[in-house]
């Protein structure tokens, strides 16, 4: 199925009249609106597949509870904008198009695989913001999920409570939110670009790695992507290594301290990622008192 702006907005509205029993079947609907035998039947088959609507007796389509909430959220404020998000959410659920093999990897590499059209949805239902806030990261995981095991969606989650939490810290001790560089892209070699502090703008580059589990029986992974962004960087990046389980804790180690703890090329062999545990930097921890 081919995603278009035009198709979306032809369900809402499909969805919304059904809902105020304006029409009973897509039948009706084309008789009231103008459009193409194509875009009907895209409507048909999506309200099918993401099961918004059925066929009851005597061939009158009736609005399931999924279909319910997308029409009840179109009416409660006219825009699109969550509908939009609902829809994406179904399609992607249910139709799992190639592009979505990508979402695991960050918004930027998933848009540089989408049409024009494609990303226009997006945009719609206000998934393109450069604002980027908990409830857009909480979606954007939520569909990733829907391609990773579930091994590596729990290794997110905890991931992402240290991003959260870093956000917050960096908001606090510079009075500038960083940038969520790891919602965007898991390639570029670190998760924020902050800055030193609120009087110094030279950027800041942070990798953060998290864990539940006591530092004692911990360790973080640094791939070779992060280590030579780090190495290029000496001086301006930094690990914030997150101890979750109460009392929180949070170790700031430059990435100078790292080094000695990375691995070498030796003879034709080279290294992917290097395994070191959080005990290793045990002096740097101090308990984070959330403001």
């Amino acid at each position: 199925m081919r995603l278009t702006h035009g198709n979306i907005c032809r369900t809402i509205e499909f969805l919304t009249y059904l809902r105020q029993e304006r029409v009973t079947s897509l039948f009706e609907y084309s008789q009231i609106v103008r459009c193409t035998q194509e875009e009907l039947l895209w409507v048909a088959h999506f309200c099918e597949i993401c099961r918004l609507t059925y066929l009851a007796k005597g061939g009158k389509e009736t609005i399931t509870e999924s279909g319910l909430n997308v029409a009840d959220a179109y009416l409660m404020t006219r825009n699109c904008s969550k509908p939009f998000r609902m829809l994406l959410e179904s399609y992607i659920e249910n139709v799992k198009p190639g592009w979505a093999n990508r979402m695991p990897v960050g918004r930027y590499e998933t848009f540089s695989a989408l049409s024009n059209d494609e990303y226009f949805c997006f945009r719609e239902a206000n998934l393109t913001d450069d604002q980027i806030n908990e409830d857009l990261v909480t979606w954007w995981d939520r569909m990733a999920a829907f391609f990773r095991s579930e091994g590596e969606s729990y290794l997110v989650k905890i991931g992402r409570k240290g991003e959260k939490l870093t956000s917050e810290y960096e908001w606090h001790r510079t009075g500038k939110r960083p940038k969520w560089e790891s919602v965007e892209s898991n390639f570029a070699g670190y998760d924020f670009l902050s800055c030193e502090n609120s009087y110094d703008s030279t950027p800041r580059l942070i990798e953060v790695k998290s864990t539940e589990k006591p530092i004692v029986c911990s360790s973080f992974f640094v791939s070779r992507n992060e280590w030579e962004t780090a190495y290029n960087s000496i001086g301006r990046y930094w690990f914030y290594l997150w101890q979750l389980s109460s009392p929180i804790q949070l170790a700031k180690v430059p990435a100078s301290e790292i080094a000695q703890h990375i691995s070498r090329d030796v003879g034709r062999g080279s290294w992917c990622s290097v395994e070191i545990p959080f005990l290793t930097f045990s002096h740097f921890f101090f308990p984070y008192l959330p403001i």
